[in-house]
């Protein structure tokens, strides 16, 4: 037996999960379970491995809308919001973000072979989805967390996509504030008008303090909002914690390295095998929910997907906030304005002693630098909110030094470059520089102090964005 599907409207009306159509018994049969929809994959880990590495699966009902919506024939965007990971760091490559090995360009392909669009697909640039082109963007920035792309994801993904995979989980710290981000940045996302489903990629690393990292402060809100998370850790933290040798089968070295020593390998960026697992793991459980759709729609005796695949509404209140009945979270608006950006760069309204700089080994960190004191930057911004925020870089061996910035002349902050992170360890982190302005434009100013926080007494700070909401 047959079905049409029925083809799926950006302005269609959500539903409440109050609504949604009731469990059908046996949903969880073998037929569609990871092993039955990928033996190979099952064979290599292990079957209890691989069902481990479903770190939550949840309801689904983004996804198999999503996924619905594909089956009608209709071209689909995939995008990636990641860090170093995502970008292909350990794939040795000309182009690691898009290369067919990266853990993410797995997925599309796996989404484009079985759902092929008109012509090739379109891998990076803007959108072709108007001309019937299958596309996806990766978005990752090294270096880069939630903190920053809570606001600025717009400048690195498209507005129309249909499935977002974010990689975030060693990019963030172990901290309350970025179950915060993380939440913002969901929320922001799943609210696009295309209504895309998400999908958690967390990976993992063993150079930081903690083998707990900030992708902890994310599982709990990815729930909340029915975001399903492929987890590696699951996978290989026990067999690495068994037998240290196994992080050779997960993590490089460098290809010039002759020795094989556990502390010549990059521990922070999965290797080949990592993203091939993570990419074949993400596949596979999309898989499983086509298989499971297609025992919805045999029950069901029809495919019509607002009546089997409903939207859900977004949670009306925040998970990271305390419970106010009838209360409503309003819709973020964020302002994002980034030395990394194409559609809206950071441009200071004035400047004495500030240069624009990027690594010469990553273009692609791009930053506003000085580094005598008393040099001063201003940006003006506009919020509606009342709250603006300073992204820069942190790093405990660059010798980095602080900056005092303030909004419109008023209470100044103090910003340390320098924190005492491990060696190697060098991410951009977001803070709050004022809350409570009033809505419209405004003013900040920055100043870089001869006092330093670097027991070096390193003074270059490194200024990536200015963030308000």
């Amino acid at each position: 037996m047959s079905f049409t599907v029925t083809e799926v409207g950006a302005s269609e009306s959500q539903t409440p999960a109050a609504v949604l159509p009731p469990y059908i018994p046996g949903m969880e049969g073998g037929e569609c379970s990871l092993c039955a929809v990928n033996p190979a994959l099952c064979e290599e880990l292990g079957p209890n491995n691989a069902i481990r590495g479903l770190g939550y699966r949840g309801e689904n009902a983004r996804l198999r809308r999503m996924l619905a919506r594909l089956r009608s024939g209709k071209p689909f965007n995939v995008a990636v919001v990641g860090g170093s990971v995502s970008k292909g760091y350990s794939i040795f490559s000309h182009h690691p973000n898009v290369d067919p090995r990266n853990m993410h360009r797995i997925v599309f392909d796996h989404l484009n072979a079985k759902f092929p669009g008109k012509g090739e697909p379109k891998i990076e640039g803007e959108s072709a989805k108007a001309e019937g082109r299958n596309g996806i963007t990766n978005g990752a920035l090294g270096a880069t967390g939630t903190d920053y792309f809570q606001y600025c994801f717009g400048e690195s993904i498209p507005d129309d996509v249909d499935l977002v995979l974010i990689e975030q989980a060693i990019n963030d710290h172990r901290k309350l504030e970025f179950a915060e981000h993380y939440e913002q940045l969901v929320r922001s996302l799943l609210d696009l008008p295309g209504q895309p489903a998400i999908i958690n990629i967390h990976a993992f690393g063993l150079i930081f303090e903690n083998i707990a990292t900030g992708g902890d402060m994310h599982l709990g809100t990815a729930e909340y909002y029915d975001i399903p998370t492929i987890n590696l850790r699951n996978i290989f933290l026990p067999q690495i914690l068994e037998d240290p040798e196994a992080i050779k089968d997960l993590f490089c070295k460098d290809r010039k390295e002759v020795r094989d020593e556990l502390e010549v390998y990059d521990l922070r960026h999965v290797c080949e095998r990592g993203h091939r697992i993570a990419g074949n793991l993400t596949s596979a459980y999309i898989d499983m929910q086509l298989c499971e759709m297609d025992r919805i729609e045999r029950a069901a005796g029809h495919s019509r997907v607002d009546e089997l695949y409903p939207l859900p509404r977004l949670p009306r209140q925040g998970f990271n906030q305390r419970f106010e009945a009838g209360k409503t979270m309003p819709k973020l608006k964020p302002n994002c304005f980034t030395m990394n950006a194409e559609k809206n760069k950071l441009v200071p309204s004035k400047s004495d002693g500030w240069r624009e700089w990027f690594h010469p080994d990553v273009p692609s960190k791009k930053y506003m630098i000085a580094d005598k004191p008393g040099a001063s930057i201003s940006v003006k911004f506009r919020t509606s909110l009342g709250r603006v925020e300073l992204h820069y870089l942190t790093s405990g061996t660059f010798g980095l030094g602080s900056v005092d910035c303030s909004v419109d002349g008023g209470q100044k902050r103090r910003f340390d470059g320098h924190e005492n992170l491990r060696p190697g360890v060098n991410v951009g982190r977001a803070k709050v520089l004022a809350e409570g302005l009033a809505p419209g434009e405004h003013e900040l100013t920055c100043v870089l102090l001869d006092q330093t926080a670097h027991p070096g007494g390193g003074k270059e700070f490194r200024l990536i964005s200015v963030l308000s909401v």
